[in-house]
């Protein structure tokens, strides 16, 4: 497990003003509140997994494009899954044990 809070890097607001998207035009079409937008816009908060695709359809970009890592202190990348569900849908076992 990682210690203390992790953060990601976004691209959200270049990718919307290159597309002279207003935030609450981005809000509406990502299905999500403007005042999200002004806190994501802000870095007060983290996206989801599929609110993060969301934004990519939108804003016609691939996820990785818009969304990376963050590097902690260290230099090394701080990962951890957005959630048990969505690595299960991406493929990985569940189980523990060999088959």
């Amino acid at each position: 497990m990682v210690a203390g809070v992790i953060r990601m890097k976004h691209r959200v607001k270049e990718f919307r003003t290159a597309r002279k998207m207003s935030k609450a035009a981005l809000a509406r079409r990502v299905g999500v509140a403007r005042s999200y937008m002004t806190k994501l816009e802000n870095e007060r908060l983290e996206p989801s997994g599929p609110v993060m695709l969301r934004f990519a359809h939108v804003l016609e970009r691939p996820v990785e494009e818009i969304f990376q890592l963050a590097e902690t202190p260290s230099g090394k990348a701080a990962f951890y899954p957005i959630s048990r569900r969505a690595s299960v849908r991406a493929g990985e076992s569940t189980n523990t044990a060999d088959d």
